[in-house]
């Protein structure tokens, strides 16, 4: 038994990720990390953030949310919801179950966790 190795770590989450969506493009998984680390984010500042068109980020959240009825299901990990501050602007945030997805990808990336690989 030896130590997992950093790649084997991101394989690991690469495993987590595909075990939500097994088609699971990189800008949708970097949408939902960003939305997991800054919790509140409105459209504008994720599209920032990841570096997509408004019209992208959109169509991610809706996928890592609720989805669309002209699409399939979505994942229920993010939800949209007004600003307490400025209810003319929508926020993003984690669900419960995106939150306890994010543990679950921390936990895989903790390089204290002695994770033994064969």
């Amino acid at each position: 038994m030896r130590k997992a190795k950093p790649l084997d770590r991101l394989m690991d989450v690469f495993e987590i990720l595909r075990s939500i969506d097994p088609t699971m493009h990189l800008s949708l998984a970097h949408a939902f990390v960003a939305v997991a680390l800054r919790p509140g984010l409105s459209m504008d500042e994720l599209g920032e953030l990841v570096n997509l068109s408004q019209s992208s980020c959109s169509r991610n959240i809706m996928t890592l949310g609720r989805g669309t009825p002209s699409t399939r299901e979505g994942h229920r990990l993010v939800r949209t919801d007004y600003d307490p501050e400025d209810g003319r602007r929508m926020i993003i945030l984690p669900t419960t179950r995106g939150r306890a997805l994010a543990r679950e990808l921390a936990s895989a990336l903790d390089v204290n966790a002695g994770t033994e690989k064969s």
